[in-house]
């Protein structure tokens, strides 16, 4: 506000002191030295009271209720099918006895005095190694295991080299590669 009289807008000390003045002592009017009565309660400030305190507490509410009747549900269902009526009997212990066991054979075969590098896979499917083995070879596993993964590879330094998985007498893969230093591999997923 350029040209105008910026003085007149300034308000004065004494004004200034008054209203500093006037704030620490307080306000007259506002003092209440006299204890009142409580005012009596409206019934319809009973019944907004009730409903704010219905609108706070509904959900946790419910949510008692809720695992309330999961918790009664679960313990009926384990009295009906008697989940927690478990009794160990030590005496009735049977031997397992070996059925139908499995006979996986594992055969390399190629030329006469060649050898070859040869990974299996043994009863507990764990990779083994056999290095320069004399061919033919074969290695033989029994077991009562439902179910074996049988896989053999080779690679050899001769011309042909072949593989064959046999199981319980049947012959369930077999592979004959014709190569310099030839590599073959032969796998049953489920013997």
């Amino acid at each position: 506000m350029r040209g105008a009289n910026t003085d007149a807008m300034r308000p004065s000390v004494d004004g200034v002191y008054a209203v500093y003045r006037e704030a620490l002592d307080g306000d007259p009017r506002d003092e209440r030295d006299e204890v009142t009565a409580p005012r009596a309660i409206s019934p319809a400030k009973r019944r907004s009271a009730r409903k704010g305190l219905v609108r706070r507490i509904w959900i946790p509410l419910v949510m008692i209720l809720v695992v309330a009747v999961g918790t009664v549900t679960v313990v009926r269902l384990h009295g009906i099918f008697g989940s927690h009526q478990h009794v160990s009997d030590a005496g009735n212990l049977d031997a397992i006895v070996a059925f139908n066991p499995k006979r996986v054979v594992y055969e390399i075969f190629g030329p006469a005095g060649a050898t070859a590098t040869i990974n299996y896979l043994d009863a507990d499917a764990q990779p083994q190694e056999v290095d320069n083995a004399a061919l033919p070879w074969s290695f033989r596993i029994e077991t009562t295991m439902s179910s074996v993964v049988a896989n053999v590879i080779a690679q050899g330094d001769g011309a042909t080299l072949g593989c064959r998985i046999i199981v319980n007498d049947v012959v369930r893969d077999q592979l004959l590669v014709e190569a310099h230093n030839a590599a073959t591999t032969c796998l049953v997923k489920s013997a």
